[in-house]
């Protein structure tokens, strides 16, 4: 069985075959005399945001491959996405989705019926979590980078943010000034590790709000996961879908861990430190961080119940499992 993994912004992290999306009509003829040389047989795409992928679907179904459509996290589904969807969903032998939210959205938009999709969630190699820069490598990664070294007892707030305007970067700061200024908050910094740029808006607040002793912002962060293991706190403060991945991530590496209610992170709210805050609100944000600061084995609102351990179900191997079995039921149909 050979599987041929088209994308553009997701990143495979397997040693697999891989096709990168090039923009261009030209690369449509491209990839029809890729696949007329090498034989395939099954076409994996891989789609992010608004991404489809129809075209290239439409010629590896015309070339005889299956094809298999993952739907990664976050996924916008505006009016256009469904309806390009709608018109092409003949050309998908099997949907994953990677959240029970997109499963939902899938079901409701009548995008796949359940006899063609599956829940396999983007999992999370354990071994590569271990492996990854000690607590102290991660802390001097991040003090080079603001340019200065805190003592080894302060506590580290962090969070990762992408290019999108759905990080809640405001709300955080925001936090920050509460807990600062009203909760009497010591020893303690903000720590944002961006993916790439971070919003002027953003800056000019923490300059406003005059936080900037306590909120640092590190752009161009490459992997920042890696650096995950210098936060004390991770909080995520999100206003829309997108941190799915990450929040696995932290769950894994057994920090605490706040969440905003937003979508994809509903079905994690057993395995978080507090109940999911509601988006866009900083006092709920800072709220669920002084509830954490002050409680060590910090529980879930249910009663008696302490925070878990995430199930084998977001492991990579148990992706790897779930993966070559929607593989050998589509090469079967």
């Amino acid at each position: 069985m050979k599987v041929i993994h088209i994308t553009n912004s997701y990143v495979l992290a397997e040693k697999t075959k891989e096709y990168p999306v090039s923009p261009g009509f030209s690369d449509y003829i491209r990839f029809f005399r890729f696949l007329k040389e090498e034989h395939y047989d099954i076409a994996h795409i891989h789609a992010v945001h608004t991404e489809t992928f129809a075209i290239y679907a439409l010629i590896a179904h015309l070339q005889g491959l299956k094809v298999v459509l993952t739907l990664h996290t976050p996924i916008t589904f505006s009016y256009r996405h469904i309806i390009v969807q709608l018109f092409t969903r003949f050309l998908y032998n099997h949907i994953v989705c990677t959240s029970r939210y997109l499963i939902e959205q899938v079901q409701k938009h009548h995008i796949a019926s359940r006899y063609v999709r599956s829940l396999i969630y983007q999992g999370i190699d354990q071994k590569k979590i271990d492996e990854s820069p000690s607590k102290e490598f991660a802390r001097s990664y991040i003090y080079k980078k603001i340019g200065i070294s805190f003592t080894k007892n302060i506590r580290i707030v962090g969070t990762i943010a992408d290019e999108s305007n759905n990080n809640g970067l405001e709300h955080l700061a925001d936090a920050a000034y509460l807990a600062d200024t009203y909760k009497n908050l010591t020893n303690t910094i903000f720590v944002i590790l961006g993916r790439g740029k971070v919003s002027a808006d953003i800056k000019l607040q923490v300059a406003d709000i005059a936080v900037e002793g306590i909120y640092f912002i590190i752009e161009d962060v490459e992997n920042p996961e890696e650096y995950i293991k210098a936060f004390d706190i991770f909080v995520s403060p999100r206003t829309a879908p997108g941190d799915l991945y990450t929040l696995l991530h932290v769950l894994h590496t057994d920090i605490p861990c706040i969440a905003t209610k937003v979508a994809d992170t509903r079905e994690f709210e057993p395995h978080v430190a507090v109940p999911l805050v509601p988006p866009g609100s900083a006092k709920y944000l800072t709220e669920a961080l002084m509830y954490v600061i002050k409680h060590d084995k910090p529980a879930v609102f249910k009663a008696g119940i302490k925070v878990s351990p995430l199930p084998k179900k977001f492991t990579k191997d148990h992706e790897r499992l779930m993966l070559q079995e929607a593989y050998q039921k589509v090469l079967k149909k």
